[in-house]
């Protein structure tokens, strides 16, 4: 396994919206490649203690690439403060083999406004 490519329709999101990631595989000259296994996982980015939003999941059917929608739960927002934080997805290929490879996706979650009175108008 060389090389994974891990593209998001969109690098911002409002909280609890799916978001689909399209992940492609390469061997180390660019030939797609399929891998053995795939496992991801979701990760709040700078939390301090840390905060795993999804353990690592394994995802099927493997191919070259693959589409992982990550739903409402992945997209929760868990800050106290501010009105925006960043999820990191990691995708692992061939997970626990001497070929393993590791890709990493970064992007913002937006806090929605809980505290507005859509009725009455504000």
């Amino acid at each position: 396994m060389g090389v994974a490519y891990v593209r998001g329709a969109v690098k911002s999101i409002r909280e609890q919206s799916p978001l689909r990631l399209d992940v492609s595989f390469f061997d180390w000259d660019g030939a797609p490649e399929t891998p053995t296994t795939i496992h991801y996982r979701v990760d709040l980015l700078g939390a301090k203690p840390a905060v795993n939003i999804r353990a690592w999941t394994q995802f099927s059917p493997v191919g070259q690439s693959v589409s992982i929608t990550l739903d409402v739960d992945d997209n929760e927002f868990y800050s106290a403060q501010g009105n925006s934080e960043v999820h990191i997805v990691t995708v692992a290929a061939n997970q626990g083999q001497a070929d393993e490879m590791n890709e990493q996706f970064l992007y913002e979650v937006e806090q929605v406004p809980h505290d507005l009175d859509i009725a009455a108008g504000n």
